[in-house]
């Protein structure tokens, strides 16, 4: 019996890592698709927020930015994670004045995710001069962020 209830809780063991693992892939097939549905849907993002969507902004776009921008004071780390933003957008308003939309795509947007879009679009605004919003984009948010939505602090599509 001792042997048995080994080997069962070795298999217990074995099923708890494999369960796990398929968690985390799982969880970031779920991340892989919100983001590239967002991408796909960057002109209608600008468009709900009241602007005219003109070209996503890829990571090399992003570090010309940065060199000609003001970055001290700013930790190393925050312009890595800035040049990987989730997605960029130039738009226009109304008056065709160019503006940027920081936006973090997450399954469901959590604090860490409108943080960093507000921490974004301040530098898009710092580095450029232009007027610059964050934004979300996911499926469901955590309530302890839904009033910095209903604000329009953040945007959240």
């Amino acid at each position: 019996m001792d042997g048995f209830e080994a080997r069962m809780d070795g298999l217990e063991a074995r099923m708890d890592r494999r369960f796990n693992k398929i968690d985390i892939d799982l969880g970031r097939l779920k991340a892989a698709h919100a983001r590239n549905a967002a991408i796909r849907q960057a002109p209608g993002i600008a468009a709900d927020m009241g602007f005219q969507w003109t070209r996503d902004l890829g990571m090399n776009d992003l570090i010309h930015i940065i060199a000609k921008g003001d970055t001290a004071g700013i930790p190393a780390n925050d312009l890595r994670k800035f040049r990987n933003a989730d997605l960029v957008m130039e738009a226009v308003d109304d008056r065709g004045e160019s503006r940027y939309i920081a936006v973090e795509v997450s399954y469901t947007a959590d604090a860490r995710d409108t943080d960093r879009a507000i921490m974004f679009a301040r530098f898009l605004k710092q580095f450029t001069g232009c007027a610059a919003h964050a934004a979300i984009v996911a499926i469901d948010i955590d309530d302890r962020i839904r009033g910095i939505t209903a604000s329009g602090e953040v945007f959240w599509y």
